[in-house]
């Protein structure tokens, strides 16, 4: 009884550790190349999120559901990263009702360039 006990808490600290990880990563504002604009800390979730989806990619209403904001809140953030040409919006092929955000290679090399410990994240996350 005692060892399954160990290894429940032994996954649960890592799991913790694994939160804290990368809370910190994004709770960095970060200043983009050139025109010198901040991306807010929500923006910077929503390019993470998408960053760690299968494809850099993700449909609107789960990441709305994660960030737990209100479909206008969520809006103007994709508006403010669709301008900043960080992400881009699709339609699902299977279901036209859906709305799929879609990571851009300059959203991708921004979150790279400024956070090298990223792949290491991922790592923590899906391993």
């Amino acid at each position: 009884m005692k060892d399954g006990i160990d290894n429940f808490n032994e996954e649960f600290y890592e799991n913790i550790k694994r939160v804290f990880l990368i809370k910190k990563l994004i709770s960095k504002r970060v200043r983009l190349p050139f025109s010198g604009a901040l991306l807010t800390k929500n923006e910077v979730l929503i390019l993470f999120l998408l960053y760690i989806s299968k494809d850099h990619s993700n449909d609107v209403q789960e990441l709305i559901n994660i960030l737990d904001l209100s479909k206008s809140q969520f809006s103007k953030l994709t508006k403010s990263l669709r301008d900043k040409k960080m992400i881009t919006t699709k339609y699902n092929q299977k279901n036209k009702n859906f709305l799929i955000l879609q990571l851009t290679k300059l959203g991708e090399t921004l979150l790279k360039e400024q956070y090298k410990e990223i792949t290491d994240i991922k790592k923590l996350v899906f391993n």
